[in-house]
């Protein structure tokens, strides 16, 4: 045979392949097989096809199986980690009321404002945070898609706060329940029909990561852990320039913590974030005339 070419056509198998990295990852909970069809026809493609040496067959194989021992960590995550929109509403009532109860025995008030973890926020639980006293929800992210992991679709959510409905997160409707959605937007202009096109597009994390680094979209969070001063600075140009009326900056309290976050794992890493925080809120409070008011504030001036 010319050059390296093996003497039989290389064989990749699913089944193989999948065994393979459930060894690799010690899971083998592979979720919604959703993805055998289309991963038949890519190794169908391979086999009939690419006429792999014995080198492009081990990177080909490589490259498989990191993918499946991804998908089996994320199912793993999703399991031990669930989105409190997919537990049963009766826990997170019964979560929910327990969490209320012990917020306000250890600080003698009790909470107003909510933010579900991971974003698993649902229009189902709006009729427990009213029964609980809530005011606010703040965990709807507009371009935010984990659809593709049992997570959220907050695409289409206005940036605007709305009061919530008892059917949609991301649509106004009838319940005290005001949300003020998270701060994020594309860094361009698009119609919205490409907005939400990207937002939920296949290979979500993959598609986005090449569209960033091909600098053609991202979305921009007012986010310090991961966003930088540029990204924050011009996106609050453009929400105050759009008239929105509200600037809602996230960060977790773990993220001001040395080594309690993978973005602040250094002190260097924490300094910077400080820095970056600080320097946002100068330039929102004198060039763009801000006030930072908490979210029980925001809710008596907005309505």
């Amino acid at each position: 045979m010319p050059g390296n070419l093996m003497s039989t056509p290389p064989v990749l198998e699913r089944e193989t392949l999948m065994q393979m990295a459930a060894a690799r990852a010690g899971l083998s909970d592979f979720g919604d097989r959703w993805f055998t069809e289309p991963m038949d026809q890519y190794l169908d493609a391979l086999n009939r096809e690419a006429r792999l040496t014995s080198s492009g067959l081990a990177a080909q194989t490589e490259v498989i199986i990191k993918g499946l021992v991804s998908r089996l960590r994320m199912v793993e995550d999703i399991r031990r980690h669930p989105y409190a929109a997919n537990v049963p509403l009766r826990q997170f009532e019964e979560q929910l009321a327990s969490l209320t109860s012990a917020i306000e025995r250890a600080v003698g008030e009790r909470p107003v404002s909510y933010r579900s973890g991971r974003f698993g926020f649902s229009a189902a639980h709006v009729a427990a945070l009213e029964q609980q006293g809530y005011l606010v929800e703040s965990s709807v992210a507009p371009l935010f898609y984990e659809a593709h992991k049992s997570g959220p679709d907050f695409v289409e959510a206005p940036l605007r706060p709305y009061y919530l409905a008892y059917d949609s997160a991301t649509t106004p409707g009838s319940s005290g329940l005001l949300e003020v959605p998270v701060s994020a937007m594309l860094n361009r202009r698009l119609p919205r029909r490409l907005q939400y096109m990207y937002a939920r597009a296949p290979r979500n994390y993959t598609t986005k990561r090449v569209l960033r680094k091909l600098g053609i979209a991202y979305v921009r969070w007012l986010r310090p852990s991961y966003s930088s001063l540029d990204d924050m600075i011009g996106l609050a140009r453009d929400l105050a320039a759009a008239g929105e009326p509200v600037l809602n900056l996230l960060f977790h309290s773990s993220e001001a913590i040395v080594g309690g976050s993978p973005y602040n794992r250094t002190e260097a890493e924490l300094t910077a974030f400080c820095d970056r925080l600080e320097r946002f809120f100068e330039y929102a409070r004198t060039t763009l005339r801000a006030t930072p008011v908490t979210f029980v504030e925001f809710r008596r001036a907005y309505t």
